[in-house]
């Protein structure tokens, strides 16, 4: 009976996460989130506009069109001629251009930051860790809370790889976008959600989008498929200078339309033609979207350097110190962007702490500072932190509940609050990882809702 409640109580509460997300409710294939905005599938998208491999362009463009497309949004007029019949025949086609693209070094953020004296957002500092639930895991569904009405205008840190503001190898101009349904994390889920977005950034923007790192030291080359990589011999030879850091970059898509939601069936892990929320775009006459009603994001494109498949060099000095360094980077000009932005919330990943193979321990250490807490404190910055347990090295329930600890620590530093000193959170902490990596779903859901609570201020209830 108890657990018979308790499932209840779960569904109800996943259910009121995205219930009121559309008026519509209208689902579509998840491997036709292409052809929902575009009106037609990918292929064919490509040989009518001519997309040309070699050079990253579709050569079919007029030039006053593609002139048009390459202009910063704010400083575009209305869409010319040819580009506004090709939208009116198929409106959604208008939350391709919606939005300002731009790639900023964390010098250049800082520096701008610096130099503005009053404050930016002034709202209630908070910092909030969302940990996942396998009982009701929209909580920690980046589909779902990319699409949800109140975190319209929020901010979301997306993983990227280094050579353009996009996941996995969709870089490469002969990989089509439905790559990402493979195996897809955090990352490509939020591609996949902001589709619009993502296809600009594939298809219209100016080339090239290359996420630099710093200046000379580190060297690339081409690799046995033709993709450009970074030489590994450049990282075990890697020497650290503080001054690195500035010259990392991040990515940053404002207004970014969201245009599919959660699965019709959230519970489980979708398939290829598993069916997703379709979410309204809506339009003006002059092929623009209506932007108060049409629900948009931010997106804050950040990389981590991959160990995957050589986990062990995370003892080498120099490896783990430009990873480091990357993270430090990140994070610090993630945040630093928010407040510039004046995004009034943004949503952080475990950077790395995935598929990279980096250790989580590494995050702590990125997030777990006096400068980064002072940054959220003087702008008002409210954080929340997704929490995903990943069942790969170098991740155990030991290592995600010594990130886990810090992590409320530092929440209290900001929140003002005392939970890291209380016997029972460390203990729930504890439990909580160990039934996760144990796949003991009930309990890893209980303790998971106790996390939740003591965050609430509500530690009489254990629902």
């Amino acid at each position: 009976m108890k657990k018979t409640l308790m499932i209840a109580f779960t569904i109800v509460l996943s259910f009121q996460i995205y219930k009121d997300i559309s008026a519509m409710n209208t689902y579509i294939p998840r491997n036709e989130f292409f052809k929902d905005v575009v009106g037609i599938d990918e292929k064919t998208f490509r040989e009518a506009f001519g997309w040309k491999l070699s050079s990253k362009e579709l050569l079919h463009l007029s030039p006053e069109t593609l002139k048009w497309v390459q202009t910063p949004s704010l400083q575009r007029g209305a869409p010319p001629k040819p580009l506004a019949q090709w939208i009116s025949k198929y409106p959604r086609r208008a939350a391709i251009f919606a939005g300002n693209v731009e790639i900023n070094s964390l010098q250049r953020i800082h520096t701008t930051l610096r130099n503005i004296q009053s404050p930016l957002l002034g709202g209630n500092p908070r910092f909030t860790i969302q940990v996942y639930n396998p009982e009701n895991p929209t909580l920690t569904d980046i589909r779902s809370l990319v699409a949800l009405p109140e975190n319209k205008n929020a901010a979301f840190q997306v993983a990227s790889s280094f050579f353009g503001m996009l996941e996995k190898d969709i870089d490469n101009p002969a990989v089509e976008l439905n790559a990402m349904l493979k195996d897809p994390h955090q990352g490509e889920e939020i591609s996949i959600a902001t589709a619009p977005a993502t296809i600009y950034r594939k298809y219209f923007a100016p080339q090239p989008f290359l996420l630099r790192i710093p200046g000379q030291k580190i060297k690339l080359l081409t690799n046995n498929k033709g993709h450009l990589a970074i030489d590994f011999n450049s990282i075990l030879n890697y020497s650290y200078d503080k001054n690195d850091a500035q010259h990392v970059p991040i990515g940053l898509h404002e207004g970014a339309v969201v245009s599919n939601g959660p699965s019709e069936n959230p519970f489980t892990k979708p398939s290829l033609t598993d069916k997703q929320l379709q979410i309204p775009i809506n339009t003006q006459p002059n092929g623009t979207i209506e932007e108060t009603t049409t629900h948009t994001v931010t997106l804050l494109f950040t990389s981590a350097f991959s160990i995957r498949g050589r986990e062990n060099l995370a003892q080498n000095t120099n490896v783990k110190a430009f990873c480091q360094m990357l993270l430090d980077a990140s994070y610090e000009a993630t945040l630093k962007k928010v407040a510039l932005t004046q995004r009034p919330k943004i949503f952080l990943t475990l950077l790395g702490a995935g598929a990279p193979a980096n250790p989580i321990g590494w995050v702590a250490d990125a997030l777990d500072k006096d400068s980064i807490k002072t940054l959220i404190k003087n702008y008002g910055i409210d954080v929340t932190l997704v929490y995903q347990s990943e069942k790969v090295s170098p991740r155990s329930p030991q290592t995600d509940a010594q990130f886990l600890e810090r992590m409320f620590s530092l929440a209290d530093t900001i929140n003002g609050t005392k939970h890291a000193q209380n016997p029972r959170l460390v203990e729930a902490i504890s439990n909580y990882t160990a039934a996760l990596y144990a796949n003991q779903k009930e309990f890893a859901s209980s303790q998971a809702r106790l996390l939740m609570n003591f965050q609430q201020g509500e530690l009489s209830r254990n629902i």
